[in-house]
């Protein structure tokens, strides 16, 4: 295990075997890539000395190499460019495992009662099929037919493990797995813009969804994204029913109430038979003409970035139910924060006794720490003892 999270923080680093020799020799601990490569494939065991030395080389704690994940993702579904290099699309699977298997052990520890509300995958073989299925997932959310104001955090609330991944390629768009049968996971790139990102959940969602065939998965994820964003009757009600002639106005004022780009809209349309195909011909021109193919006008302003994680690491390390060591296992780079609720003035024994026990627990356990930076200051109210004995 230790050399698959060599193999994975090396590609994170952007580096190859002949580099990693390279860095390594330069700081005195002589090797080659060959060797690398068998510390990687678990052929030769790695020492203290040279564990600590990749830690520092690759900028991830020790934990981190050291850490075996308990809990792996079963992936179904990979849409990405073509050109997307393999070792790209590796570490983005390792990194979402990690990060995914943080997410579910902490959601068992903060939420033990929560109950999933996905809907259970149904086998559809055409366009009409996606179009129920989004209606399905839809009703079983409570949507209705209004705009779905921030789709990630309708996502997390019913039970989606969604983790958005920066600083990727612009090649990928999405990935869509299970860990076991019932937690579903989805990682977008949140680098991408907002409605981008929207119309990327959604497909993912769709794969999560449906149970389609190999040559017709990703066009009936597409059609499922659309649906779930803007529903058959809300595009006949917002754009009638046969329509000749559109304005960018007009849609770009649909494209900020239901965050589907323009182009969506019109894809939108045209599948439904509401525009004519010399409108949709026209539409595309006109798109090119002004060079908005990759960036569009009227932007999506919106905030569809996961929050659940982070909640839910801030409630735990102040809970003390996780440990720094534990975040930094699948998040490396994480940057705690400290706890404005950290006080100079400590409460009394008094309104301690009223708190309850895991806020006991949480605020005896910043005390020890703070004590540790202050000579103990902080225990003038009341001796140690009485102390431990209330954190318990």
């Amino acid at each position: 295990m230790v050399g698959a999270r060599i193999y994975h923080a090396r590609l994170m680093a952007g580096m190859t075997r002949a580099d990693v020799a390279d860095a390594l020799d330069r700081v005195g601990i002589p090797t080659s890539s060959s060797r690398i490569s068998k510390f990687e494939s678990g052929n030769v065991a790695v020492n203290s000395t040279m564990l600590l030395a990749l830690s520092k080389l690759f900028d991830v704690p020790p934990v981190w190499l050291l850490h075996k994940p308990t809990t792996t993702v079963d992936w179904l579904a990979y849409r990405k460019r073509s050109t997307l290099p393999k070792r790209t699309r590796t570490e983005i699977e390792l990194s979402a495992n990690d990060v995914a298997s943080l997410h579910v052990e902490l959601r068992e520890k903060l939420y033990p009662d929560a109950s999933f509300e996905f809907s259970e995958r149904v086998k559809v073989v055409d366009a009409k099929g996606a179009e129920e299925a989004a209606q399905m997932l839809r009703a079983a959310w409570g949507l209705g037919d209004t705009p779905i104001e921030n789709l990630t955090q309708t996502a997390e609330t019913r039970g989606v493990v969604v983790i958005g991944q920066n600083q990727v390629s612009e090649r990928f768009d999405g990935l869509a797995g299970y860990i076991g049968e019932d937690v579903p996971v989805i990682v977008i790139n949140s680098e991408v813009e907002t409605d981008r990102q929207r119309f990327n959940l959604a497909h993912e969602l769709g794969h999560l969804v449906m149970q389609t065939s190999d040559d017709t998965a990703e066009k009936l994820a597409h059609r499922f994204a659309a649906a779930l964003l803007v529903p058959e009757e809300v595009a006949r009600r917002e754009l009638g029913e046969n329509r000749n002639t559109v304005s960018f106005l007009e849609l770009g004022a649909l494209k900020r109430r239901y965050g589907l780009s323009m182009q969506g809209w019109v894809y939108r349309a045209s599948d439904l038979g509401i525009f004519s195909s010399g409108l949709v011909r026209a539409f595309w021109r006109e798109v090119n003409r002004r060079g908005w193919k990759k960036s569009e006008p009227f932007d999506f302003v919106a905030d569809e970035e996961p929050v659940l994680l982070n909640q839910m690491i801030s409630r735990a390390l102040e809970g003390g139910v996780v440990s720094t060591e534990r975040i930094q296992q699948a998040l490396p780079q994480y940057e705690f924060q400290s706890s404005f609720s950290e006080v100079s003035e400590p409460p009394s024994a008094t309104e301690l006794m009223k708190m309850s026990a895991e806020e006991r627990k949480a605020w005896t356990t910043r005390a020890f720490a703070k004590a540790k930076e202050m000579d103990f200051e902080i225990f003038e109210a009341f001796g140690e003892e009485e102390l431990r004995h209330l954190g318990e």
